[in-house]
């Protein structure tokens, strides 16, 4: 099984760089995500039929062709510089 990673730069804001603007349609079970952000570092693990309800940062779904993919956190760790 091909896993893919997505880099984003935020959660939920719009932006591009956002982890809930990359498209459901280009997702699979068990892809992985990094998100850095100005103070957290996130890891996610997509759940290709999970269906939960949204709720940041723990569980995002995509905002785009969804259906019942999410990305649930694995683990934050603070940013330290």
């Amino acid at each position: 099984m091909v896993q893919n990673w997505y880099p984003a730069s935020s959660l939920l804001d719009g932006s591009p760089g956002a982890l809930a603007s990359i498209d459901g349609d280009l997702l699979a079970d068990g892809d992985r995500a990094i998100v850095i952000s100005d103070s957290y570092v996130y890891f996610y693990l997509l759940d290709a039929d999970s269906g939960l309800s949204m709720s940041s940062p723990s569980v995002i779904s995509p905002t785009a062709n969804a259906g019942a993919k999410r990305w649930i956190l694995r683990h934050p760790y603070p940013q330290s510089m």
